[in-house]
């Protein structure tokens, strides 16, 4: 009986563990398929170099960078992997991603509008997501999931990379 209710209570802590760990990989997942869905229908622009005007050209410069990266991995599944990984999808973890240059491109955007309080900061973010076309519902998965966590760093006047880099999205 005793080694039945060890048994358990390891099993649980293992699970619990390795529950915490796949929160944040589960955002990383979704903000990979999100970006991989918007982005492969429009390949073929984004190869041209068309910038859109309602993207702005950090976020098409870093767009374009990440292609090898989309293509290589169109699945997500590396970044998606339950396992260990030692690399992640390099869009997701370097300085010059979409993903890092959407958030700083939010959080400067916000700065205008941190003195309206958490919930305008907000609001304001997601407008401006409106009008970023493809990348729409990608940013608004980063406003959802990081909004808050924003708002406060742009309260305290933090940089935007120092910022984006903190919330782990840099």
């Amino acid at each position: 009986m005793l080694r039945l209710s060890t048994f358990f209570a390891v099993s649980f802590l293992l699970l619990s563990t390795f529950s915490a760990l796949q929160i944040r990989s589960s955002f990383e997942c979704r903000l990979c398929r999100e970006l991989t869905r918007a982005v492969l229908p429009q390949l073929k622009l984004i190869e041209e170099g068309s910038r859109p005007e309602n993207i702005p050209q950090p976020i098409w410069n870093a767009l374009r960078e990440s292609l090898p990266s989309i293509n290589s991995d169109p699945q997500c599944s590396r970044t998606c992997s339950r396992g260990p990984m030692p690399f992640a999808v390099e869009f997701l973890v370097n300085n010059n991603n979409v993903t890092c240059s959407l958030c700083q491109q939010l959080m400067k955007t916000g700065k205008s509008s941190v003195s309206g309080g958490e919930e305008y900061f907000v609001a304001n973010l997601k407008t401006s997501c409106e009008h970023l076309g493809l990348l729409e519902s990608y940013c608004e998965m980063i406003v959802d999931e990081n909004g808050r966590d924003m708002y406060v760093l742009d309260k305290a006047n933090v940089d935007p990379l120092a910022g984006c880099t903190k919330i782990k999205l840099c």
